[in-house]
């Protein structure tokens, strides 16, 4: 199995890309996509320099072999996302550590949540807790959590009597809910100023015929919505 598009993108976005060679949080000399001596070819020097293009080429190498390191220490089926997750975590720490993890050890014994949960314990540096390590161990396992393939349902669509679509989105339910809210008020306002000139048993009355001449129209008004869009 190989790192899917989520998983690149989301080590891309936690390595950021340097073309000179620097010391990482923990002074470990590294250049690229986060490369570093340990992961192989080429060993990073002080003051070395790459091409963007060599940046990348590194990095796909790089992959492979912490690709194959998941696949050695995980003995469990994966899904790309949760596959690439534990890749970007290997990426980050190390073959050695990813091996003796709380994540591969929860994942090898089909506890998929407490692997997804366990992600966040790896949030050190030399000792350190790290704001960055974070914020990163929580998009892997948001990754890791995420269902392979699994997009936004569309909102459904009706046909208006004029054949134009409309959305049944929380927008138009509030739209309408907000209408109902004014006739309610509506009804209520005209109740209180009958109120007002009115007393006794005329007051009454008045309200009685304000009340039922709402409820007549809010009636008739989802008569013709039934009617005309079929709902």
């Amino acid at each position: 199995m190989k790192t899917n598009e989520a998983g690149l993108q989301l080590i891309k976005k936690w390595e950021s890309c340097r073309l000179v060679a620097y010391k990482d949080s923990g002074g470990v000399l590294t250049i690229g996509w986060g490369h570093t001596s340990a992961a192989g070819e080429p060993k990073v020097l002080p003051r070395m320099k790459i091409t963007q293009q060599e940046a990348d080429d590194i990095l796909a190498r790089d992959l492979a072999t912490f690709e194959a390191a998941v696949a050695k220490h995980i003995t469990a089926d994966l899904n790309e996302n949760q596959f690439s997750a534990c890749v970007s975590l290997c990426y980050n720490i190390g073959p050695g550590n990813f091996a003796k993890s709380s994540v591969a050890r929860f994942i090898n014994a089909g506890r998929m949540a407490d692997a997804a949960d366990a992600f966040a314990l790896w949030n050190r540096d030399d000792g350190k807790v790290l704001a960055g390590l974070i914020k990163r161990r929580a998009d892997e396992a948001a990754l890791f959590l995420k269902e392979d393939g699994k997009t936004e349902a569309p909102a459904k669509a009706i046909e208006t009597p004029a054949g134009k679509p409309l959305s049944l989105s929380t927008t138009n339910i509030a739209a309408g809910v907000a209408a109902a809210a004014t006739v309610s008020a509506s009804a209520k306002e005209i109740a209180n100023n009958a109120s007002a000139v009115f007393s006794g048993q005329n007051a009454i009355g008045v309200l009685a015929v304000v009340v039922l001449v709402a409820l007549g129209w809010i009636v008739y008004q989802r008569y013709i919505h039934k009617r005309d869009w079929g709902i």
